[in-house]
């Protein structure tokens, strides 16, 4: 699993102008975008990670693109606090909400407002989607491959549904004690 590579190239072009402009905003910047990428790399060998840790990432991620979109782009959260060491796939959070961003139309009248709540024992994750009108070259969310990993554990209640323009994804929190096989973020 991985970011879209435009994230990078995005990320490095935004860099370059705050460090011309605003060197304590550049500074914060690249600090997110580290935070990212580490989480990324860490990641890559682990299949689970605890909301907490997923939920920070997401937090540095949606950053470096609140500073890139600014006001068009909005991010709402309500978690249960006593969740916060329940655990979803890695890298679930920040693959849905790129994927938000990178199919959806938004502007200064219609900004594209991301929502994520705990629900009893699942995560929802939801958003306006206005599909862009040309998209940009890419395979997308390989959405079976999160379905794939709750399959894993034997966890049914992951889905991803589209109802008028808004896009909900239902996404089934672990305890703890419901990891099996994989070895999970520390």
């Amino acid at each position: 699993t991985q970011v879209n590579p435009h994230f990078l190239s995005n990320n490095l072009n935004t860099l370059s102008e705050l460090i011309d402009e605003d060197t304590k905003a550049a500074d914060r910047f690249l600090n997110e975008m580290s935070k990212v990428y580490r989480y990324m790399l860490r990641s890559r060998h682990h299949s689970w990670a605890t909301l907490q840790l997923e939920l920070q990432c997401l937090q540095s991620y949606m950053y470096l693109h609140k500073v890139r979109y600014g006001s068009l782009l909005r991010f709402e959260q309500a978690i249960c606090k006593t969740q916060l060491e329940w655990r979803i796939p890695a890298l679930s959070l920040s693959l849905i909400a790129e994927e938000a961003i990178r199919t959806s139309q938004f502007s200064k009248a219609e900004p594209l407002v991301i929502s994520l709540f705990s629900e009893d024992d699942h995560l929802v994750l939801s958003y306006g989607h206005k599909p862009k009108y040309r998209l940009i070259e890419s395979e997308g969310l390989n959405w079976a491959f999160l379905s794939d990993r709750y399959a894993e554990e034997g966890l049914a209640g992951f889905s991803c549904s589209k109802k008028a323009d808004t896009i909900t994804v239902l996404l089934p929190l672990l305890q703890p004690v419901e990891i099996h096989r994989t070895a999970c973020v520390s």
